[in-house]
């Protein structure tokens, strides 16, 4: 990708202007070639807010490999230029790159990129929990003087979505069903590819049904048994599958109350249900005892306030009875937010650029699972890594890829990964299960920008152009 910026602003760093312009090489055939350009430039503009902007992306056919679509789709093109430019402006303004960006980054209430104003945003609180891990104010003022290795900090903010709308199409429903042991089965058409859906849609379904998670069998990814659903993709599957659980959960908890409430007459309201047990709310289940309504025989000798879901619903069972929640969701999306923090180390002797350390606060809403979220958060940051330092394709003088296998495509190992510091932001997004936002592909969008602010800091030397490998850096610091 070829992506361009020119950023105006005014002399107390009021950012007034914005022209962004983007190429995209999509190969020898379309594939996402259509729909990319739009979302670089989408999420791109979505950061700051800029009164008047303007953006022309297209793709190109080339005889190259074909592109595909990757974690980020676009957006981290469009932010390795975009943040840069901020940290350019705030050069030639003589702002701390921090300060600026605080002037300048979107509100909720803001118009901006999506059909209707920014959402949630923890913005200015990520930035702000970021800098004090990193030590921001330290900035400028770690190279040892006469040094070969120089030391410097960048930072880097964005945003990504939580599902496609309005990018295109999405939707996504679930059923969820009470069995004759009140125990639940949720159906959900979500694949997990390894980012813990699994985990976090069961935990959804308990939480509403108020069931533990070990009563609770997912089937997901089964096309010929569950509801369709468009794919893994988008940040969507907690934000999107999760909110249509939550529904079908919802709306199985309600027959369930209806059920109890008709049977032990106290109204539905005043019920509810912790660890499987269903309880009043206020008063007591005996209040019925007796009454000719109670058919619970527990409950009419006055044995106890409370009976289980197993116990009701296996009363049901025998009469015939069947608790099935239907859950979908309106197509809405609630953009999670992240900013970066990178400390490197460049040996200006052999180019060799070394991450110290890396700071990376999100704002993800709710965290359903905040183990998950910090391994979506690290493996992000791997990849930033890789694609800020390493990774490239090349071709040879016959449109020959060069890079045949993991032997000469560099992916960062074990040994190349600095200390990361993963920080949870949270705040509660109306629009999505429990307050949750997606979490999964935001954390590829900064590292690479941080990191190459955070090279210019050290070096003086500005590279527009990653990987940033040794070859590159020692060329650029010695011609």
């Amino acid at each position: 990708a070829y992506v361009t910026v020119k950023l105006g602003a005014k002399k107390d760093g009021t950012f007034q202007a914005l022209d962004m312009k983007g190429v995209f090489n999509t190969g020898a055939f379309c594939t996402f070639g259509a729909e990319l350009p739009g979302v670089c430039g989408a999420m791109t503009l979505a950061i700051y807010r800029i009164p008047h902007q303007r953006y022309f992306g297209h793709s190109v056919y080339t005889n190259c490999t074909s592109a595909g679509a990757m974690r980020g789709f676009g957006n981290p093109q469009g932010n390795l230029a975009m943040e840069q430019v901020v940290d350019m402006m705030a050069e030639k303004l003589g702002m701390d790159p921090m300060e600026l960006r605080m002037k300048n980054i979107m509100k909720a209430g803001d118009p901006w990129c999506l059909p209707y104003p920014c959402g949630t945003t923890e913005l200015a609180e990520c930035m702000r929990q970021g800098a004090e891990s990193i030590g921001w104010e330290r900035r400028g003022k770690q190279s040892e003087p006469g040094s070969a290795k120089l030391r410097g900090m960048g930072m880097a903010v964005g945003t990504h979505v939580s599902n496609a709308w309005p990018f295109c199409v999405d939707y996504d429903n679930a059923y969820v069903t009470i069995q004759p042991d009140g125990s639940a089965h949720v159906a959900s058409g979500v694949p997990d590819i390894g980012t813990g859906t699994s985990t976090s849609l069961v935990q959804i379904a308990a939480e509403t049904l108020g069931l533990s998670m070990d009563n609770i069998s997912l089937t997901y990814g089964d096309t010929l048994g569950t509801p369709f659903d468009i794919g893994s993709h988008a940040s969507r599957t907690c934000y999107a599958a999760g909110t249509a659980i939550k529904a079908a959960a919802s709306d199985a908890r309600r027959q369930l109350l209806e059920y109890a409430a008709g049977y032990f007459n106290v109204a539905p309201e005043r019920l509810e249900i912790k660890k499987g047990v269903i309880t009043p709310v206020a008063g007591s289940l005996e209040e019925c005892a007796g009454s000719g309504l109670c058919q619970l025989e527990e409950v009419k000798e006055g044995k106890g306030n409370s009976v289980t879901v197993s116990e009701l619903s296996y009363h049901a069972h025998v009469r015939n009875k069947q608790f099935i929640g239907v859950g979908r969701i309106v197509p809405e999306n609630a953009p999670p937010w992240h900013a970066c923090f990178a400390e490197v180390e460049v040996d200006t002797r052999t180019g060799q650029v070394q991450i110290i350390k890396l700071a990376a606060a999100h704002d993800v809403g709710r965290a359903i699972n905040p183990m998950i979220v910090e391994g979506q958060i690290e493996g992000g940051v791997a990849q930033g890594i890789g694609y800020a330092l390493s990774e490239e394709i090349t071709y040879n003088d016959k449109g020959r890829q060069q890079q045949y296998s993991m032997h000469n495509y560099m992916l960062p190992t074990a040994e190349d990964m600095p200390e990361i510091h993963s920080i949870i932001v949270e705040s509660h997004e109306p629009t999505g299960p429990f307050g949750a936002k997606g979490a999964g592909e935001c954390s590829l969008v900064c590292p690479a920008s941080a990191i190459a602010n955070a090279v210019a800091n050290a070096t003086g030397y500005r590279f527009k152009k990653i990987p940033m490998t040794p070859e590159r850096v020692f060329k650029a610091l010695n011609s």
